[in-house]
């Protein structure tokens, strides 16, 4: 992306970010100018989220907000964003039955992948093996 294409960018964001602080419907606006087709046809609903899932941005912005605020632009690597949020919730614990098979399946899969990366160390030493990648050039 070129300069001149990202202050178009901004500039559209601060034109978008004026209407939306100055009182028009965040969502019908985020239906029309959005580029996140997730988000787009939902108003710009995300949704739920916990800490950890988004941009360290995105998400220092979102937390830091009241319900019924808007942020200013926020940079991403993603692009910009301007952040409505309606409401906050404690988060919560699951009961542990509830995702009990999910604990199961996560520490099954870790442990296999310890016995695997274990094994492939070992078969590395004990063959004297030297593994190159695709990546690195071939010698001349």
């Amino acid at each position: 992306m070129t300069e001149d294409q990202k202050k178009e960018l901004r500039k559209k964001a601060d034109d978008v970010l004026k209407k939306a602080k100055g009182g028009d419907d965040f969502a019908q606006l985020a239906s029309e100018y959005s580029d996140d087709p997730g988000s787009k046809t939902k108003g710009g609903e995300l949704g739920y989220f916990p800490k950890g899932n988004m941009v360290p941005e995105f998400e220092n912005a979102a937390f830091n907000l009241k319900p019924g605020e808007i942020s200013n632009v926020i940079e991403t690597p993603y692009g910009y964003h301007i952040i409505k949020v309606e409401d906050k919730k404690a988060a919560e614990m699951p009961a542990f039955d509830s995702i009990k098979e999910q604990v199961r399946v996560k520490a099954t899969q870790d442990a296999e992948q310890k016995k695997i990366n274990e094994f492939i160390e070992k078969a590395k030493k004990d063959t004297k093996a030297t593994i190159y990648s695709q990546s690195k050039e071939k010698k001349k």
